[in-house]
C-alpha cells in the first residue's frame, strides 16, 4: 500500500496525513476526526 492510497483513505474519513522526514527518522501521523 502506497502512500497515496493511505492518503485518500485518511480523506475519506476528513482526516489529515502528516508525514515528516529527515536523515534519522521518519513519522506518519494520521488525524481523523469523528465530528
Amino acid at each position: 500500500m502506497g502512500l497515496q492510497s493511505v492518503r485518500s483513505i485518511v480523506e475519506s474519513y476528513n482526516g489529515n496525513l502528516d508525514i515528516n522526514y529527515d536523515e534519522e527518522r521518519f513519522s506518519l501521523v494520521v488525524l481523523i476526526s469523528n465530528i
